[in-house]
């Protein structure tokens, strides 16, 4: 036990490590023996916090480093950081002794999170050392469910259903193609019957031209036979009456029939030739790209069967890529922690083997090529682990068990009661409060003098400023008047000089 030259409190060394470790103002707390133990007990559970990330980090470090230096280095940079965080956690929480009920929820809550943290990251080392026999023996079943997993979702990135779909839609596009080819032009196509509309109508516009023409010519013919004649004497001939109502009659069929060649001579024949050439033109085109689209199609065929046994080859590439990279690094950090939560499922997907269909790309089955020359498949069932459920109720009480030593100096500082050290450091930030408040009254009062002094100043210099400025402005003015009056007389003396009469001898001039 020591004595503390100006206290009579006594206290052991390892009480003022752990007042260090804790954050305790030590000069505060000399005088408080009733908190000796308190502030010691949270120092020590910081301590042993620190000690477990030590070993953590020291761990971790061995797996990542594999030398002992490595790991020594990091378990003391890790115990470190983890010590900086929980001793600013317990630090920064702080009671106030003047009220009955301390409201601590929200820091409560915000540091029950940030140890929620520290406590998986510590715990996930040690997790990894304490089911290292589990690891090992789940490993060969976690590489082989991930080998079937990833050849699986090869398959979906090589797109082996996309694949063999295409393929049927190529072949039933080439056989629509080759049955369209059977006709002489295309069929239900809309630009096509736009174009054929158009040259029938056209061709129908003509015909009735045509038919009206004919028409026209046959009824003047026969207004011409229906025309009387009459004997002339003196031409000695018979001529048709020009007189009758008949010939009146084949005037106006005549007209008609001139008027209907007219129309049928004016017909658009270039447009008609136009929309034939026009169809002529969409049906060879039309065969053209049909001629294209079947070898299109044909080589597409060629190349899917081509992307087909290259996407089954890139499936085996990977698995025996990813099957070499799971053995090669089955004893890094990260893979035995993937195993340890592969380990800890409760309910875990079974693969089942079933019989071999002819189908190759059935969902949710892989093959197993390595059992027989025929091809295994499998199903995948989802089972309950018994062995899986403890594992995961271990992991969750070691972890539990972490986040309860990580926040238990926050519960036990928030928990018990205010002490005699608190009520010091309550008392001595009040006083360094009140004398820091007396000092910037004090610097305030003097600013504010200084700030009057320099208004007073200033006002001074302006009234001076505007004393100065009234004098001048004075001066100027009168400066000002005595310039105009000069001129002014100036001005009369010439005007007197030219235009009033001057006396000579008693005599105007």
């Amino acid at each position: 036990m020591k004595k503390d030259s100006t206290n009579k409190y006594k206290y052991s060394k390892i009480q003022y490590f752990f007042w260090l470790l804790s954050g305790a103002e030590i000069s505060v707390l000399k005088d408080c023996p009733t908190d000796y133990n308190r502030q010691a007990g949270i120092g020590f559970t910081i301590f042993m916090t620190s000690f477990l990330a030590f070993c953590s980090g020291s761990y971790a470090g061995y797996f990542f480093g594999e030398s002992w230096t490595s790991a020594v280095i990091f378990g003391l940079i890790w115990a470190t950081l983890i010590f900086s965080i929980d001793r600013s956690m317990v630090v920064t929480l702080k009671k106030d002794p003047t009220k009955k009920k301390q409201n601590f929820w929200m820091a409560f809550i915000t540091r029950a999170i940030l140890a929620l943290l520290i406590a998986f990251v510590i715990s996930i080392p040690l997790e990894l050392l304490i089911f290292k026999d589990n690891i090992e023996v789940h490993k060969p079943e976690f590489i082989q469910n991930k080998i079937l997993t990833i050849q699986g979702n090869q398959k979906t990135i090589e797109g082996i259903d996309d694949i063999l779909n295409r393929g049927q839609r190529i072949d039933s596009d080439l056989t629509e193609v080759q049955e369209e080819s059977k006709f002489t032009e295309p069929q239900n196509n809309p630009a096509f019957d736009q174009i054929k509309r158009n040259l029938n109508n056209k061709i129908a516009e003509k015909e009735a031209l045509r038919t009206k023409m004919n028409s026209a010519i046959t009824a003047r013919q026969n207004a011409w036979s229906a025309i009387p004649t009459y004997f002339d004497s003196r031409d000695s001939i018979y001529k048709k009456n020009p007189n009758s109502s008949q010939y009146r009659t084949w005037e106006i069929r005549r007209n008609e029939a001139t008027i209907a060649s007219q129309n049928f001579n004016v017909f658009d024949q270039a447009s008609l030739n136009a929309l034939q050439k026009q169809k002529d033109d969409f049906i060879k085109t039309w065969r053209e790209t049909l001629t294209e689209k079947e070898k299109a199609l044909l080589d597409d065929k060629a190349k899917n069967r081509n992307k087909e046994r290259t996407a089954d080859d890139n499936i085996m590439g990977a698995r025996n890529q990813i099957d070499s990279l799971l053995v090669k690094n089955q004893n890094g950090f990260v893979f035995n922690f993937m195993v340890l939560e592969d380990a800890a499922k409760r309910y875990k997907e079974v693969l089942i083997p079933i019989e071999t269909s002819t189908n190759n790309n059935e969902l949710n089955e892989f093959e197993n090529s390595e059992v027989s020359q025929t091809p295994q498949k499998f199903k995948k069932v989802t089972q309950y682990d018994p062995e899986g459920a403890t594992i995961f109720f271990l992991l969750w009480l070691i972890r539990i068990l972490f986040f309860t030593i990580e926040i238990l100096p926050t519960v036990a500082k928030i928990a018990t009661p205010v002490g005699a050290y608190d009520w010091a450091i309550y008392r001595k930030e009040e006083d360094i409060r009140k004398d820091l408040e007396q000092k910037t009254s004090k610097y305030l009062e003097q600013q504010q003098r200084l700030r009057e002094i320099e208004d007073l100043a200033e006002q001074e210099q302006i009234k001076e400023r505007t004393k100065i400025e009234n004098d001048l402005h004075k001066g100027l003015l009168t400066e000002i008047a005595k310039a105009q009056d000069e001129v002014a007389r100036k001005k009369i003396e010439e005007f007197k000089q030219k235009h009033l009469p001057v006396k000579q001898n008693g005599i105007e001039i």
